[in-house]
């Protein structure tokens, strides 16, 4: 056969001739094909020759030849007629594919979906799928989906919708699903689906499933036996062969007082006095009101010492299952529990009388009957590790003993011992011996009243040519399981462990502390020496010694020696940790921390800390992992630890104000006052201030700022009592009261000598003007004069000492234009001379179209006739100044 590695082309199948010969051998005979294939072809040929194309299996069947493409199966199916013994055909699919298809690359895509093992109804459960681009092009608009089963529901997704995933390529997409208080159980199919475009931009989908184990939620939401009905409903009980607990009669059961109802209390009162308050099924009669024991996983959280069940069985002897608990450290532990026949048992084994009522419903006859016996439910109850918290229960498979309720309770714990103890010398909590009487101090016995044999290994030193024995420790025979309540006081356990002289069993020793294997031997059998065992106590609560047969076929002869068996203890530790915290960073002069502290916790104690917490402001205790960031606000943050032996720390608390939050400032303006506004959600405000002078000096606010005819430019800030700044702001800026300007006028002195200072004055100009001031005749610059809010500009200005004696003028030059003029004289003053003139500022000129002024004749030195000339000068000065005005203003 020849065929395409993937993708579009010819499929070729060679029928060859027939090798060998026989008596009876067919001349000639038919041959079928079923070719897989991605595709249609577009016709089929044999040696060349095309056959006929049919509709269907039916038409094929009915067919000598021809052939139909099956899709659904990826089939093409071919009847190639008779071929010779000795002859040979060719077959071919013409245009065909690949089982991936004309273009492989468009399917080439896988959707794996991962699941949790286990989870619980009713609880949340992570599922990842994954795709993987198989292919060698990109798939783009990937959509990741899943289908879940009935009374399920998506909670929430994340990463399902991808752009594109490039050739080789994989994403994955998380879905938090939860499955239904009332959701089916066991085995459950979740499928995880793939939708996206290929190359050629077709849409393609590819699916991928997986299964989860689904356990139960609660007892109740494991009914699935009818254990208890009315007489109308009778038929649809079998607590026990079909015959169940009787409504009508436990409702007037003599015990509990008051009788029994659907959802009623039913308190029991165990040995020590422990009250437990047990709820008879709320589901009522006639339904599934129980749980028959088969291999269900139950969630049961809860704390305590014991798991106390409310049951009841249908076998003479009663019914001992095994339940495994699982706690929420993983830890797994199992225990046993008897229940009683149901018809009035003589020995409880170990349980409380929880419920009694007369008679019983048959689903085959009169009901109630037997009403003279009383039909009973009963309490017992299952050790649990203290301290450690349960998660849940998985039943063993016995039908045969009935659940109604259950509780994790806490009951009187037996003394834990206090100092070093044989084992021989400790009270057990319970034991089970395979045959006999186990043995204190002495080989197992066959009877209480059995001779006292010594605690000898079967085994012969050679140094002593004796065999080790001993004179403290334990004989058992196998299966034994030995189990002590230790307390977690205990730090060791040490022994030396080996096969009873004269006997020759195969025997296996094993120690296990609150469920988890601490030692196991090697199989002992005769000749073999003793074993020493040292072995770590610490934390332990219950400690188990268990001595079991090889195999089942050595249990004769199963005889074992737990030689000098003694607990290392202590006091019991009544002393609680001590926690230490500690804070990063330092407060600020205030006391509050103004960046985010952390809180980091470390504790110790005499034995061992078993976990610290921490809560903030009332909130939860939560267990500390890292250290802790604290959150802004003024808070405690409570810690304390607990150790193994269950001493809780009193709660330290630690004051903490944190306030890392700037706090918010802002300002407005309103009839020219400035108001400044703070607010701080945190340690809130501890000061306002403000500046006038470009944030040199600062002062406190405390109500608005006027900003006068003359405006203002304010900066402004706040900071919060932990000592936080605000940040910064653009100033606000209330601008001079506008003056309307008058008629712009410059004033001088008369006269003045060279290198002198003189003193001139603007006024009529507009607010914060730049006004330059000029000399000529040569033009020269005195210097710039800034212009006040009232118009007016005062300066000191010198006159250079290289400018002529004789009549100048001063012009005031406002953006190029000079806008005022005042005539001053220069002169030079010799040794000896008086300064003429006074000195005092003249009257200047102001230039407009309407006057050209000037001043009283000038006082005069030197020559008589300057007066005059220095009057037709002005004149001249003046009229080119008129004109240069009336040109400004047109």
């Amino acid at each position: 056969m020849q065929a395409p590695v993937k993708n579009a082309g010819d499929v070729t199948v060679m029928i060859g001739a027939r090798k060998g010969d026989y008596a009876g051998i067919a001349a000639s005979r038919p041959y079928e094909l079923s070719v897989h294939s991605g595709s249609k072809p577009a016709s089929v040929l044999k040696d060349g020759a095309e056959l006929a194309t049919v509709v269907d299996q039916a038409a094929f069947d009915a067919a000598q030849t021809g052939w139909f493409y099956d899709g659904a199966a990826g089939v093409v199916r071919v009847k190639a007629g008779q071929v010779a013994k000795d002859a040979s055909a060719v077959v071919v699919l013409k245009d065909s594919s690949a089982v991936g298809g004309k273009d492989s690359d468009a399917g080439a895509a896988q959707v794996k979906l991962s699941l949790d093992k286990q989870v619980f109804q009713g609880a949340k459960s992570t599922a990842t799928a994954s795709f993987t681009n198989n292919g060698d092009r990109a798939k783009t608009q990937v959509k990741l989906s899943i289908k879940t089963p009935a009374g399920w529901t998506v909670e929430s997704s994340s990463g399902d919708s991808v752009a594109s995933v490039p050739a080789g390529a994989a994403v994955s997409a998380k879905f938090v699903v939860i499955p239904g208080k009332d959701s089916a159980a066991g085995a459950q199919t979740l499928e995880a689906a793939a939708s996206y475009q290929d190359s050629t931009g077709a849409a393609q989908t590819v699916s991928g499933a997986n299964q989860i184990d689904v356990a139960y939620g609660s007892l109740s939401g494991a009914y699935n036996a009818v254990s208890v009905t009315t007489v109308a409903g009778k038929a649809s009980g079998n607590f026990d062969g079909g015959a169940t607990f009787s409504s009508e009669q436990l409702a007037s059961a003599s015990v509990p007082a008051g009788g029994v109802k659907p959802g009623s209390p039913v308190p029991v009162t165990t040995a020590d006095g422990t009250v437990i308050n047990y709820s008879w099924p709320s589901a009522g009669p006639d339904v599934n009101n129980s749980v028959a024991l088969n291999g269900q996983t139950i969630a049961l959280k809860g704390t305590g010492t014991h798991l106390a069940v409310l049951a009841s069985a249908a076998s003479a002897k009663g019914v001992s299952p095994e339940l495994t608990l699982t706690y929420a450290d993983g830890t797994k532990q199992k225990q046993t529990v008897f229940f009683p026949n149901w018809l009035q048992p003589k020995d409880l084994g170990g349980g409380v009388l929880a419920v009694s009522s007369q008679g019983r419903n048959n689903a085959n006859g009169p009901s109630p009957e037997y009403t003279q016996y009383k039909y009973q439910a009963f309490s017992n109850s299952l050790r649990l590790i203290p301290g450690k918290e349960l998660a849940s229960v998985t039943l063993p498979v016995a039908t045969n003993v009935k659940f109604f309720d259950w509780k994790v309770v806490t009951q009187k714990l037996p003394t834990a011992p206090n100092k070093d103890v044989f084992a021989s010398d400790l009270p057990w909590v319970s034991a089970s011996n395979g045959y006999g009487v186990i043995g204190k101090d002495v080989a197992n016995k066959d009877a209480a009243d059995s001779p006292d044999l010594p605690l000898a290994i079967n085994y012969t030193d050679p140094a002593t040519g004796t065999n080790p024995s001993y004179t403290k420790g334990l004989g058992a025979h196998a299966p034994s399981k030995i189990t002590y309540y230790l307390g977690g006081q205990c730090s060791s356990f040490s022994a030396e462990v080996g096969l009873e002289k004269d006997f020759g069993g195969k025997i296996i020793f094993t120690v296990n502390g609150d469920g988890r294997q601490l030692y196991q031997s090697r199989t002992f059998t005769p000749g073999f020496a003793p074993e020493p065992i040292k072995t770590d106590l610490t934390g332990v609560q219950y400690l188990e010694l268990s001595l079991d047969p090889a195999n089942a076929d050595a249990i004769n002869g199963a005889h074992g020696i737990w030689g000098n068996a003694k607990f290392n203890c202590s006091p019991p530790d009544s002393k609680a940790p001590v926690t230490t915290a500690s804070v990063s960073g330092t407060p600020s002069s205030s006391g509050w921390y103004v960046s985010t502290p952390t809180v980091s916790l470390s504790a110790t104690d005499d034995v061992a800390v078993a976990s610290t917490q921490y809560r903030l402001a009332d909130g939860a205790w939560t267990d500390y992992t890292a250290p802790v960031s604290v959150p802004d606000g003024a808070l405690a943050f409570e810690y304390r630890s607990t150790d193994k032996a269950g001493n809780v720390e009193t709660a330290q608390s630690l004051p903490l104000k944190v306030d890392t939050v700037l706090p918010l400032v802002s300002a407005t303006v309103a009839d020219r006052k400035i108001s400044v506004t703070a607010s701080d959600s945190g340690s809130g405000i501890g000061s306002t201030e403000y500046s006038l002078d470009g944030g040199k000096t600062w002062q406190a606010y405390s109500s608005p700022v006027a900003a006068g005819e003359g405006g203002v430019s304010l900066l402004y800030r706040a900071s919060d009592v932990a000592g936080n700044v605000s940040a910064a702001a653009a100033a606000v800026v209330v601008p001079p009261v506008s003056v309307q300007p008058g008629t712009p006028k410059i004033e001088a002195p008369q006269n003045a000598s060279a290198g002198a200072q003189i003193k001139v004055s603007l006024s009529g100009f507009n607010a914060g003007a730049t006004v330059e001031i000029w000399l000529h005749s040569t033009p020269v610059k005195l210097g710039n004069v800034s212009v006040g809010s009232d118009g007016a500009g005062p300066a000191q200005l010198t006159i250079p000492t290289d400018v002529p004696d004789g009549a100048h003028t001063l012009t005031a030059v406002l953006n190029g234009t000079t806008v005022a003029s005042s005539a001053i004289l220069i002169s030079s003053v010799q040794p000896g001379e008086v300064q003429p003139g006074t000195g005092q500022p003249g009257a200047g000129n102001s230039i407009n179209p309407d006057s050209v002024g000037s001043q009283d004749p000038l006082a005069a030195t030197g020559a008589q006739l300057w007066p005059l000339f220095l009057g037709l000068l002005l004149l001249a000065a003046g009229a080119g100044l008129l004109l240069l005005r009336r040109r400004t203003r047109s």
